[in-house]
């Protein structure tokens, strides 16, 4: 049976490249997106989960490109965009949704587990959007980043989590405030606590039951991939009915 082509159609159809779709946010948006009758190509740094998705995604009668790529490489990033150009004409849409964290006191943190943060969370969808922008620039565009309402919201023990997103919050606004007026849609969409293997390991948890799953994210980007061209969402807050946990 073929996925259902409901995923709203710009002059080209689109074709979504989705970071972290491996686990967690980026794999739940894949599925849907594809599911909706969006091309998705699949960035993670793990090849074998990535197959994996590609074959549960054309199972259901979608269309997925898995492609390697460790995002905190300006040129893997650049690799991954044009294998995506490459593919074709498709109105080129970038989910940022890579995100890793180790939570704890700044004094005990390793700084390598630090910058580690920084890299993935800010760099990874920063080099990832510098070589987007300039295929968007010609065929239009949308940027969808995947915050935390740690970007906005202070946290004790997640410096390193918390300064990686709030830089791509001011990231998401400056480039809203620099393309929106040659065509590019950029949101930042900021959850809050999100049942993912992201709290796996570590020292504190919110109770599962009460954190949204990531398919409630996904089917939030979904929405937003959905827009009619004539409007944008510059920032959208998704929270648990509990609020922050």
């Amino acid at each position: 049976m073929r996925m259902r082509e409901t995923c709203s159609r710009s002059p080209l159809a689109k074709r979504v490249i989705v970071t972290g779709a491996s686990s967690g946010i980026g794999r739940a948006t894949a599925l849907e997106l594809a599911k909706n009758g969006c091309e998705v190509v699949l960035a993670a740094r793990r090849l074998p989960l990535l197959v994996e998705l590609t074959h549960e995604i054309e199972a259901a009668g979608g269309v997925a490109h898995p492609v390697p790529c460790d995002i905190t490489s300006a040129k893997a990033c650049q690799d991954l965009i044009d294998a995506a150009r490459r593919l074709g004409e498709g109105y080129p849409v970038l989910i940022n949704a890579a995100g890793v964290a180790e939570f704890g006191p700044f004094d005990e943190v390793e700084a390598a587990a630090l910058t580690a943060q920084i890299e993935v969370n800010l760099l990874g969808a920063l080099y990832c959007c510098h070589a987007a922008i300039p295929w968007m620039l010609e065929e239009g565009g949308q940027i969808i980043n995947v915050l935390s309402i740690a970007a906005t919201h202070v946290f004790p023990g997640a410096a390193g989590y918390a300064v990686g997103k709030a830089g791509l919050h001011m990231l998401g606004k400056v480039l809203q405030a620099e393309y929106r007026s040659r065509g590019l849609r950029i949101t930042n969409l900021i959850p809050g606590s999100v049942d993912t293997p992201l709290w796996e390991g570590q020292s504190f948890a919110p109770p599962k039951e009460d954190m949204m799953p990531p398919e409630a994210v996904a089917q939030a980007i979904r929405d937003l991939v959905n827009l009619p061209t004539d409007r944008n969402v510059d920032e959208l807050v998704l929270m648990p009915p509990k609020g922050i946990l």
